[in-house]
């Protein structure tokens, strides 16, 4: 099957996208803004798929440099929906939590952490499910970015915001840069702290700080994002900084799901 044909099948496949625990939204509206969102993101990676593919079908590096623009862009989309997602999904379990509980006292916290927690984990789910098949995917872009090197000539030489490991891929050394392996998957994370325990209890003050060092692991981890993006500024032919940054968009992915 050729890689049109299976981007067009994954374009007809988004709207009817599993989303698990539907039954337990927040409301009918927001759960309607969820799943539109998380919708929107894979769409938006279906384009990258679609626009990375036309620049490997394209011969001319003239002809592939009119097609890296958007494809920058693109990409830069997909990471700003992604990670906003990712910091809503953190911010409801973190919510589900807050109160007035000098009014309420402490025998309201059951409630807060009861149908209201089961809600907010289930977006963080969702969110995490979906970042896990997408961090496939993009990785799967990178890898193909990186077969093309063998086309281009090996002397580059870019500047990095901080030294990449050893590896015989630079896209690889670039997904190591950005998502060393002990810190890996904050969703993932945030989601095992935060889950009710064989007794149906949740741990409120570890699932407070994880969800806390979440939401500043995302911000570190787009950081360091935006100094592997930038790294790449000089790199030219322009196709060919577009496809090496498809290593940096999919290392954010990686260290969010």
């Amino acid at each position: 099957m050729s890689p049109f044909k299976k981007i067009t099948l994954g374009m007809l496949a988004v709207s009817a996208l599993p989303l698990a625990y539907s039954a337990v939204a927040v409301t009918p509206a927001q759960q309607v803004a969820h799943q539109s969102a998380l919708r929107v993101n894979e769409q938006s990676l279906v384009l990258l798929e679609r626009t990375q593919a036309r620049i490997e079908a394209t011969k001319t590096d003239a002809a592939r440099d009119a097609l890296a623009p958007a494809y920058e862009e693109q990409q830069l989309r997909y990471v700003n929906a992604m990670q906003q997602q990712h910091d809503a999904a953190v911010r409801a379990v973190q919510a589900a939590w807050e109160g007035p509980r000098h009014e309420r006292g402490a025998a309201a916290l059951p409630e807060r952490g009861g149908p209201r927690h089961e809600r907010a984990m289930a977006q963080l789910n969702q969110f995490e499910q979906l970042a896990q098949r997408h961090e496939r995917r993009t990785m799967v872009l990178s890898k193909r970015a990186d077969a093309m090197s063998r086309s281009r000539p090996t002397s580059f030489n870019i500047p990095v915001a901080a030294p990449l490991h050893a590896s015989g891929s630079i896209l690889a050394a670039a997904h190591d840069y950005i998502f060393p392996p002990a810190h890996a998957m904050i969703a993932l994370t945030v989601y095992n702290v935060c889950k009710k325990d064989s007794n149906g209890t949740v741990n409120q003050k570890a699932c407070a700080a994880a969800a806390a060092k979440g939401l500043a692991d995302s911000n570190a981890a787009r950081n360091t994002f935006n100094s592997c993006w930038s790294s790449l500024e000089g790199v030219r032919p322009k196709w060919w900084r577009s496809v090496r940054r498809a290593g940096c968009t999919a290392a954010l992915v990686a260290r969010l799901a």
